[in-house]
């Protein structure tokens, strides 16, 4: 009866991912998220360089993105340029992205190999 059990849940499981899989829109390959991310980076750097001469930031990508959040909390009057909103905006999407992607391949990695163990114990 515990061979049957544990089979038909194996089974379930086996199914339910099969079904996921068939159901899920097609996921994108980590090399084509790193190189969006990559391009991101570089649309958010060129948007805000107006922002960056105005502050007089210097030093590359991350730190400068810091030392104009400090300045504007500095200097409450300044304002980030629309552009600049918008591709730090949609920076922040195309990572949120990669972290999901991320999240579910771990899931899905750690539900076949849960699946496989409970196939070996049945054995």
């Amino acid at each position: 009866m515990k061979k049957l059990l544990l089979t038909l849940t194996a089974m379930t499981l086996s199914a339910n991912l099969a079904y996921a899989e068939t159901t899920a829109p097609a996921a994108k390959s980590k090399e084509a998220i790193r190189e969006e991310v990559k391009a991101q980076r570089e649309q958010v750097k060129s948007a805000c360089s107006s922002d960056v001469s105005t502050t007089g930031c210097t030093g590359e990508g991350r730190e400068q993105l810091k030392c104009i959040r400090e300045y504007k909390k500095a200097h409450k009057d300044f304002k980030f340029s629309d552009a600049c909103k918008a591709a730090r905006k949609q920076g922040q999407e195309v990572r949120a992205e990669f972290k999901q992607m991320r999240k579910d391949r771990k899931a899905k990695k750690e539900a076949t190999q849960e699946a496989n163990q409970e196939t070996k114990e049945t054995k």
